[in-house]
């Protein structure tokens, strides 16, 4: 198991612009990626076999590490996503600070316009199997979005030929974020 910082989290504060990046979320992809280079590297380690597991934060970046590394063969995100046009009920400044994507607030006013979404995403991943925890209680992550793109999913997958290997969605009452005390910011 490999679980990298995020950056300009807790005591993990790269100079992003120093670096060449222009979003935190890209840099935590590039993280992620060379993690699974050193675990490679290691001899008692299956190459190419990996798996991203995540909880909200975690959730949609072990979508987006798994669209720029296919050795990720298989993909969980619990309350990680829904459609930018619906999060927070279209107030996308959650995902516009330097540690995320700050280059989404050029679309505030007009989110249809976001150049990808999530169902995107995950339709990349074909035929990787994805797993979508989507809970009725998450007041950050609503769950409408996931179902309704995990159908659209599922129908292009069938139409295209490609195996349909999402996993169900389970709609708990509550998701972890309160209980646990995590932040509801993304």
């Amino acid at each position: 198991m490999l679980a990298p910082a995020y950056p300009l989290m807790a005591n993990y504060q790269p100079d992003l612009k120093a670096l060449g990046y222009r979003s935190g979320t890209m840099k935590a992809i590039r993280d992620n990626i060379r993690g699974l280079d050193y675990l490679e590297s290691l001899p008692y380690v299956r190459r190419g076999k990996f798996g991203a597991i995540g909880h909200s934060l975690g959730g949609h970046n072990a979508i987006y590490t798994a669209v720029f590394d296919e050795r990720i063969k298989v993909v969980v995100s619990s309350c990680g996503f829904d459609s930018f046009v619906d999060y927070m009920d279209g107030n996308i400044k959650g995902w516009t600070s330097e540690r995320y994507m700050p280059k989404l607030l050029e679309y505030q006013d007009s989110l249809e316009k976001v150049p990808f979404d999530f169902h995107e995403l995950i339709g990349t991943l074909a035929p990787r199997p994805v797993f979508i925890n989507a809970p009725l209680g998450d007041t950050n992550f609503k769950w409408r979005e996931p179902r309704r793109r995990f159908t659209d999913c599922t129908v292009r997958r069938r139409t295209s030929g490609w195996n349909t290997r999402i996993a169900g969605m389970i709609f708990q009452r509550r998701c972890g974020r309160k209980r646990i005390g995590c932040s509801t910011g993304g």
